[in-house]
């Protein structure tokens, strides 16, 4: 796959993602986030009913589903639902993942990425 601009990343299918470098990925996350504003910074984000917790740093890009019940100060309880770092690159979407599981939001990282540029009002 030839080089890739940023806002590619949100019309790429998730099988094309996965094609190319998880640095490469990682880097075009990462020029989107500063576009957007909120670079170094964590994003909350509601969806179908869930919230997710979205940050992007310098060593990685995560979606955290939080759990709707009390956290504790030391922690907040949930799971990662998506994650780009240097050397990978795992969503909801990426093989293997249950068809019918009731806490699994199905997006893929182009649909994170529009979601949060969506919330940030991004062109």
């Amino acid at each position: 796959m030839t080089d890739v601009a940023p806002e590619q990343l949100l019309e790429l299918p998730t099988e094309a993602l996965h094609q190319l470098p998880p640095h490469r990925v990682l880097a075009l996350i990462q020029e989107l986030c500063r576009r957007w504003g909120f670079y170094g910074q964590s994003l909350t984000l509601r969806h179908e009913g869930a919230e997710y917790v979205v940050a992007c740093q310098e060593n990685a890009f995560a979606v955290y589903r939080r759990l709707a019940v009390a956290a504790t100060p030391h922690a907040t309880p949930g799971w990662p639902v998506c994650l780009v770092t240097r050397d990978h690159i795992i969503d909801e979407c990426t093989p293997p993942f249950e068809e019918k599981d009731y806490f699994a939001c199905h997006l893929g990282l182009a649909d994170w990425l529009t979601l949060i540029q969506q919330a940030c009002g991004a062109d």
